[in-house]
């Protein structure tokens, strides 16, 4: 892309003589005169007047100045953006994992994803709240969150409606059982079978909204008033699923195909609104995060 016969006619109209013009364009002045004279010729217009005290544009010139510096300075916009595009490709997305049940495993997932297709990620764990804040305050870039009913984040996630989500993994209610439990070898329950049994929530600390979300369904549905107890991880869930002789509310199936002594079962008359959304603020969409994002779908 050779425009150095546009920036030598610029030069030169701004500073109206050959030999200055030719020191700023760094050539010498013979080089800068062959230079407009082939220009010259290949518009077929004289762009300057010259007399051997001044150099004048002519009629032809002043209409070809602008267009001339127009050129020149989206040549430079072009070339910030590439190289602006080629920094953002080139720097990790921080994204927000949280420690929250079968989220592990589809962030690994992510990750792989991720991975394969040469995006570089920096995972950052922490809880829904602190995950949440993180992403308002700009410490991450995108977060991976369970999925709120109405799919509404702006209410604990961030301000002013400045935030966009995909739902990656839609999913119904689950439960978590144990094998000892008579619902174990059933494919489905309904919110009537649940009815007596003991449940386990989310502590609200690391997954707020999402754990009252949760209570408020079965509260609904006439299952529980309130939970028997709270976990912090997928371990403690299980744990005290057998010491409490309770099942776990979860949004998607969790438990790895190696434990056999716990089934994921989908609540099968519950909406299909507890998967999962990527999330990011409307203001940081970068062709990186919209990158992932489709990565992350597929």
């Amino acid at each position: 892309m050779n425009l150095h016969p546009l920036e030598y006619f610029v030069k030169l109209a701004q500073t109206k003589n050959y030999t200055k013009a030719a020191k700023e364009c760094f050539i010498s002045q013979p080089a800068l005169s062959r230079a407009i004279s082939d220009l010259e010729s290949k518009m077929g217009y004289n762009l300057f007047e010259r007399t051997s005290r001044s150099v004048e544009l002519t009629k032809e010139g002043e209409l070809a100045l602008p267009y001339a510096k127009k050129i020149l300075s989206t040549r430079e916009q072009m070339f910030r953006e590439l190289q602006q595009y080629k920094e953002n490709n080139k720097k990790a997305i921080r994204v927000g994992y949280v420690i929250y049940g079968y989220l592990a495993i589809i962030n690994q997932r992510i990750s792989e994803k991720a991975k394969i297709n040469e995006i570089s990620l920096d995972p950052i764990y922490d809880t829904v709240a602190n995950t949440c804040k993180n992403l308002y305050e700009d410490e991450i870039d995108v977060a991976l969150l369970p999925q709120i009913p109405d799919g509404d984040f702006s209410n604990h996630c961030a301000k002013d409606n400045q935030i966009e989500s995909q739902t990656l993994l839609p999913s119904k209610l689950h439960v978590l059982v144990h094998k000892d439990n008579k619902l174990f070898r059933k494919k489905s329950v309904t919110f009537s079978d649940l009815r007596g049994q003991q449940f386990i929530g989310w502590h609200p600390e690391d997954v707020p909204v999402l754990s009252d979300c949760h209570l408020k369904v079965l509260k609904n549905h006439k299952v529980i008033e309130e939970y028997t107890d709270y976990c912090r991880k997928l371990g403690d869930l299980m744990t005290l699923c057998i010491l409490k002789k309770a099942v776990g509310v979860v949004s998607k199936g969790i438990a790895p195909s190696e434990i056999n002594e716990f089934r994921s079962i989908e609540i099968e008359d519950s909406e299909e609104k507890f998967g999962v959304n990527l999330v990011w603020k409307k203001d940081n969409a970068t062709a990186q995060i919209k990158r992932l994002l489709e990565v992350a779908k597929q």
